[in-house]
């Protein structure tokens, strides 16, 4: 037998590591020749280091005895280690061994076990030390949860300023910024409190150890401190050690269950109370007070509380959003019509407006007055009973805007996405008053217009409503009388449509804003409106000609103390 079958048996047995054939057949060469065993325990040894260094075997202590002792028991018969080695021909390559020897698999098995404890002892100590305190807080009502986030929002942590994350925990000190026309959030406690973050707030939420710019009054383990914008507040009652205090640069508020609005402006700040009582605290003069459900206050040098305004024509049903431009100072033009969630609207630019005696808001320059959140509760309205009006008490600023550049349509009340895709717009084009509204039978931008006649559009206090019909007729009514152009067209109005407008309002977007005085603040210098506001309502149903005119002879609405008019 010579060296070429050794190499063949040696080859088929480090290749096929288990196999008890290739052993067998080993095993019986080296029994009829023992002067071959020193140098087959040397290619087990090379060939199982191989193996160790390649990752494909575990090092194990006396592995390479236990190798060689399978093929060759009798240590006694081994030659010389320095026996030459014979020439090896040629084999496929060694594949990968097998876990042929149960002992590697007994320790392989043991370490594996014990490296995963080892990452579950690991994680479990991070969670213990880490997230333990922060679920034992958010369970007593400190910490609380992002819950909605759109657009630029920003969460600061110490000296890390980090994108806000959808379920992100939010735990005391750490400060919440929203940013851009559609940056907001809302944050929301294990008990159900939830708190809803207008663009461009800026909040630090914290506990009764936690440090605030301004030291509070009321004692409290869940606080918040609005630094500027605006936030909603639909807090769950709470015992008093609980209750969440609510602190401005001028006030300090105490809530113990409640729905509530708080915007902050550099000069006060504005505390609007849906539902339940709260208790205000002004920080210039020491002075507090207490406000009911369907209050507001002014905190600024002092604490100035009215009622909220209401429309008080007679109507058979309340409009959907009703704002009458009452609150006299502020960020924030609030919906009083108590119609299920109201949609307040955030003043884009301050700066671009200034508030009325009396009630009213006039639109000096370039601004967009948006609502916070999408209006579904409108769209959805609409859109289930297929008629809609909007009224609105304006004084436009002249006669010409929304004409001088073609017709790109002055906003005065618009729910739309974009410069071209709307449900509805209210408009000026020069001395006509316009409307686009969006049907199954009109395009994504509500066009072909609807226009009131020439000359309809005066400088003054004047009553215009926006009507649709379920039969699919538009109606534009100026000061109590329909001023809709019907066919025959004029010429210099050629293009635009009569008031029959066809199709019904199931194309209507749910994720569409209210907009005032612009389309967005992007496109304010083609777009704006510039004038003054006394009131804007929206309803889910078309006003007849008689409502139109009661409400027309009742006057523009003011928001004196009883908010009546």
């Amino acid at each position: 037998m010579n060296d070429d079958v050794f190499a063949d048996r040696i080859g088929a047995f480090l290749e096929e590591r288990g196999s008890e054939q290739a052993e067998r057949e080993l095993t019986t060469l080296l029994a009829t020749r023992p002067a071959l065993g020193a140098e087959a325990r040397r290619q087990v040894a090379m060939d199982t280091l191989l193996h160790v260094l390649a990752g494909a075997m575990p090092v194990e202590e006396g592995l390479l005895d236990a190798v060689a002792d399978r093929i060759e028991p009798d240590s006694a018969a081994r030659a010389p280690r320095t026996a030459p080695r014979p020439a090896r021909r040629p084999h496929a390559p060694t594949r990968f061994p097998q876990p042929w020897a149960r002992v590697k698999r007994r320790h392989f098995g043991r370490r594996l076990l014990a490296l995963a404890a080892a990452v579950l002892a690991v994680l479990g100590a991070v969670w213990y030390f880490r997230e333990l305190p922060a679920w034992l807080h958010l369970q007593r009502g400190v910490h609380a949860v992002i819950a909605q986030v759109e657009g630029d929002v920003r969460l600061i942590r110490g000296p890390t300023t980090t994108a806000a994350r959808l379920g992100q925990t939010v735990r005391p000190a750490d400060r919440l910024l929203t940013s851009g026309e559609a940056g907001t959030a809302s944050l929301r406690y294990a008990d159900g409190t939830e708190l809803q973050l207008a663009q461009d707030t800026d909040i630090t939420v914290g506990d009764a150890e936690t440090a605030f710019p301004v030291q509070a009054v009321f004692a409290s383990a869940c606080r918040v401190f609005l630094a500027a914008g605006a936030v909603e507040f639909d807090v769950t009652a709470r015992p008093a050690e609980q209750r969440m205090v609510v602190s401005t640069c001028h006030s300090d508020i105490a809530v113990l269950g409640t729905r509530l609005r708080v915007s902050a402006a550099p000069a006060s700040t504005q505390v609007d109370v849906d539902s339940g009582r709260v208790r205000v605290f002004c920080r210039r003069n020491g002075q507090s007070a207490e406000l009911r459900a369907g209050q507001s206050a002014v905190v600024g040098a002092t604490i100035s509380i009215a009622d909220r305004a209401r429309f008080s024509a007679s109507r058979s049903r309340a409009p959907l959003a009703l704002y009458t431009f009452g609150a006299g100072r502020g960020v924030v033009v609030h919906d009083v019509s108590n119609s299920g969630e109201a949609v307040d609207l955030l003043i884009r630019n301050p700066g671009a407006v200034r508030w009325m005696p009396g009630g009213g808001l006039s639109v000096d320059a370039f601004t967009t007055i948006v609502s916070a959140r999408p209006a579904a509760k409108i769209s959805t309205a609409c859109r289930s009973s297929a008629e809609f009006s909007v009224e609105a008490w304006v004084r436009p600023i002249d006669t010409v805007q929304g004409s001088q550049s073609g017709r790109w349509l002055a906003r005065i009340v618009s729910l739309s996405g974009d410069t071209l895709n709307r449900n509805f717009t209210l408009g000026q084009w020069g001395d006509h008053y316009c409307a686009r509204i969006r049907t199954s039978a009109a395009n994504p931008n509500g066009e072909p217009d609807l226009l009131s006649k020439p000359g309809t559009v005066q400088t003054e206090w004047q009553h215009v409503v926006l009507t649709l019909s379920g039969d699919g007729r538009a109606s534009l009514y100026v000061n109590g009388v329909d001023q809709s152009v019907f066919d025959p067209v004029p010429q210099e109005l050629s293009g635009h449509a009569p008031s029959l407008r066809g199709g019904d309002l199931s194309d209507w977007d749910e994720s569409f804003r209210l907009l005032l005085a612009n389309e967005s603040e992007a496109d304010r210098n083609r777009r704006p409106w510039l004038g003054a506001f006394r009131a804007v309502a929206v309803y889910d149903r078309a006003l007849s000609a008689a409502e139109i005119a009661e409400n027309y002879r009742a006057g523009a609405p003011t928001a004196s103390a009883g908010g009546q008019r």
